[in-house]
């Protein structure tokens, strides 16, 4: 899984965060795990 504060996407194409949690906010390209 992807590390808390590593990159990622909400739907999950680049894979799913350990915390389960994607946090991307409007106009970001990527979001990042916490």
């Amino acid at each position: 899984c992807i590390k808390n504060g590593n990159g990622c996407q909400p739907d999950g194409s680049q894979g799913n965060c350990c915390s389960r949690y994607c946090h991307k906010e409007p106009g970001w390209v990527a979001g990042y795990c916490r």
